[in-house]
């Protein structure tokens, strides 16, 4: 059942990219196998168990996971293509799989080397040339977009901030 559950959250990539993942979708797409509820207990045994994250990134409620965490890359960077120069591709095996933002890939790149992905927004935006002026959240924005699709491709996985 936990095997069920936690790959079920992970098995549709273009949702993700949408942010339409959530509890709800993720109990309809579901259910159809397993009650709602162990499905519900399910989701809530991982969360609490820190397997899985349920946020909001939309709107400001992403910087508490920006603060809470930082992305470990897991995939290789491969850089941006002449079919589409404003995106830096990331994949593994050689295959690109996801392009993102020049902001995000920063943020995917480095922060593993900071306290919190916030932490290393903050950082970049410290040098607004770098950047092209960007802010800390115009950055923080940025990755919280790209997350959702860098977590579901497994390109990246979370792990909390330093206390």
């Amino acid at each position: 059942m936990e095997w069920f559950v936690y790959s079920g959250a992970y098995a549709d990539v273009d949702q993700h990219s949408d942010h339409l993942v959530d509890r709800d979708w993720l109990i309809n797409q579901l259910s159809g196998e397993v009650s709602s509820s162990h499905i519900s207990a399910e989701l809530d045994n991982l969360i609490n168990r820190g397997l899985l994250l349920e946020a909001n990134l939309r709107g400001h409620s992403h910087v508490d996971v920006l603060t809470g965490y930082r992305i470990v890359p897991t995939g290789v960077g491969i850089s941006n293509s002449p079919q589409d120069p404003a995106l830096r591709w990331i994949g593994q095996r050689g295959e690109g799989m996801l392009g993102i933002p020049q902001l995000s890939f920063l943020v995917w790149s480095f922060s593993y080397r900071t306290n919190s992905m916030w932490d290393c927004c903050t950082m970049f935006a410290e040098e607004p040339d770098s950047v092209n002026g960007a802010t800390a959240t115009d950055i923080g924005a940025q990755i919280a977009d790209s997350l959702p699709s860098i977590i579901a491709l497994e390109l990246g996985y979370l792990e909390p901030a330093d206390a």
